[in-house]
């Protein structure tokens, strides 16, 4: 499912990443000049692409040919471990506090996802920790956490802001003395992106873990699928831990998944093309197995392949100019909603719904808060048009 062309955006630090992943030398016969050995001087790059996608845990140093490049992956990799090791106490003693509270909250992502891929807590890279809850329970979590040591991030006052604007999805916390930041998750996604993606659609047939005597919930299986999906479109998969996510998922629970209800779900939600672009990006890159109803879906919507060549321009896109960036963004995006009604929904709540950003960028009193909206539209034309168009001329 891949070619030398759709490989064309990836550097070739990353194609080697790739290939190493996926122990498959024809891989690397696709791109120009790849298939000889990696020179000690390149070493670098790769350790720093590995670094940069979240691949450090899980590259394997014995794949490496040069033993300096081993010794310095080692050495990377003790550093990934005991950064790790502080996030995973911190998971471990909030899951525990949230159940002492009888606090329905799930786990997703970080830890929980890296056992549930992997079957390994450590190998899969996170910087902080997230949790979905219900809005209603916001306020018990946000003061059970303020006494534990958390503050938040935001600085207006959530409750006047969300009454406002509605737009905001997460609330950011962050413990200086344990530099360890959370974030929870009171919606799966922004309403920016129009998406029919709720609690109940996350939540629907949530497992329970257990790890050292600690008892979390975290998604199914099948749920976790559906999010990890629209969250790499929301970023673009701009990351390849985003996409081997998708790939262990699939690929460890390849006999229980069930995908007859994940493609009707898909369908009926509004989603089935952020689905199925995550599946056919995963398996272009890593071989996942898929069955054939699912791949003849792929095979029957042109569209699929498009946004997967626009994902992977993204994967290795570092040095695109951020209009460019914002281009490729808002094409793909209305590649992804299949109908007039969400492109339109989107490209007006895109426009209009502030981002955090628009925050920082000006702070308005209380009273002033209904203008955010077109605080948002004019950064937007400034970022995008004006100072483009502005450099453009100078030169």
């Amino acid at each position: 499912m891949y070619s030398s062309d759709s490989l064309a955006a990836l550097p070739p630090s990353l194609v080697y990443l790739i290939s190493l992943l996926r122990d498959d030398d024809a891989f690397l016969s696709t791109y120009e000049n790849a298939t000889k050995p990696l020179p000690t001087e390149r070493c670098d790059d790769l350790l720093e692409t590995a670094y940069a996608h979240g691949m450090t845990l899980l590259l394997d140093r014995n794949e490496l040919r040069s033993e300096p490049c081993r010794r310095r992956l080692t050495s990377q990799r003790k550093k990934a471990v005991l950064h790790r090791m502080s996030l995973l106490s911190e998971w471990k003693r909030l899951c525990r506090l949230f159940r002492t509270h009888r606090l329905d909250i799930l786990s997703i992502k970080g830890p929980a996802l890296s056992l549930q891929a992997y079957g390994d807590i450590m190998v899969r890279h996170y910087s902080d920790l997230d949790f979905s809850l219900s809005p209603h329970i916001l306020p018990s979590v946000l003061s059970l956490l303020y006494a534990e040591g958390y503050k938040s991030l935001n600085d207006f006052e959530m409750r006047d802001m969300r009454r406002h604007i509605g737009r905001f999805n997460d609330v950011a916390l962050y413990h200086s003395e344990k530099e360890i930041l959370i974030e929870l998750h009171i919606a799966p996604f922004p309403k920016n992106f129009a998406l029919d993606f709720d609690n109940t659609l996350l939540h629907d047939g949530g497992d329970t873990l257990s790890y050292e005597e600690i008892v979390c919930t975290l998604p199914s299986v099948d749920s976790h699928l559906l999010y990890l999906s629209v969250h790499g479109a929301k970023h673009l998969f701009e990351r390849l831990a985003w996409v081997h996510d998708i790939h262990a998922l699939t690929t460890r629970h390849r006999d229980t998944i069930d995908y007859d209800k994940l493609l009707e779900t898909s369908r009926k939600h509004g989603i089935r093309r952020h689905f199925l672009s995550a599946l056919y990006l995963s398996r272009t890159l890593f071989r996942t197995p898929l069955p054939d109803r699912v791949l003849a879906q792929i095979a029957d919507d042109a569209t699929i392949e498009k946004i997967g060549a626009a994902y992977l321009r993204s994967l290795g896109g570092d040095a695109l100019p951020s209009f460019h960036k914002a281009r490729l963004y808002l094409n793909t995006w209305w590649s992804l909603h299949e109908t007039p009604r969400r492109k339109m929904a989107f490209l007006l709540l895109s426009a209009t719904l502030p981002r955090r950003d628009d925050i920082d960028f000006v702070t308005l009193p209380k009273a002033l808060y209904p203008l955010y909206p077109a605080v948002r539209f004019l950064r937007l034309t400034t970022k995008y048009l004006v100072s483009p168009l502005y450099r453009r001329i100078r030169r």
